[in-house]
């Protein structure tokens, strides 16, 4: 299993976010892009348990660290990990259904990422999303040029 400290750190934070738009969902289905080592969707899956998660990252190591946490965790509500690479169009994202989606988080990989991979991501997220569903990206972004703290500085980087 891959150890981010980052995803550590942050997990909690980005949770609360998600408690804010999703506390009267019911079953619902979410997909996160670019799931890295695990660690954010098997602690959104504890507290989600009516959500039914999909991991994807295009890494293969990736894909392995997810599906350990998976198991290590037991957590039953998170789908096998899949490859998903957002540069591609949307319909050769793992037979994913248009507006099939209640949300789609991507955590901290767009600040690292192409154009198109950046514009594959928002486009894939239009088709896939159910109306009203919800997108969210988290990253170490700057709001009027400041970037808050030095954590995110250092992802900028």
């Amino acid at each position: 299993m891959m150890l981010s400290p980052m995803a550590e750190k942050n997990k909690q934070a980005i949770l609360e976010v998600l408690m804010d738009y999703m506390e009267t969902v019911g079953e619902s289905f979410a997909l996160e892009l670019a799931s890295g080592s695990g660690q954010h969707i098997v602690h959104f899956a504890r507290a989600f348990p009516n959500v039914t998660w999909q991991p994807s990252d295009i890494s293969q190591s990736a894909q392995e660290s997810v599906a350990a946490y998976v198991a290590a965790t037991k957590v039953t509500n998170v789908k096998e990990v899949v490859y998903i690479d957002v540069a591609e169009p949307w319909a050769e994202w793992a037979n994913l259904q248009p507006k099939s989606c209640d949300l789609i988080v991507n955590i901290n990989m767009l600040h690292l990422s192409s154009r198109g991979s950046a514009e594959g991501l928002l486009s894939g997220a239009w088709v896939l999303l159910k109306p009203r569903g919800i997108l969210i990206i988290y990253g170490p972004y700057a709001i009027n040029g400041i970037i808050s703290n030095e954590t995110n500085a250092q992802l900028d980087r």
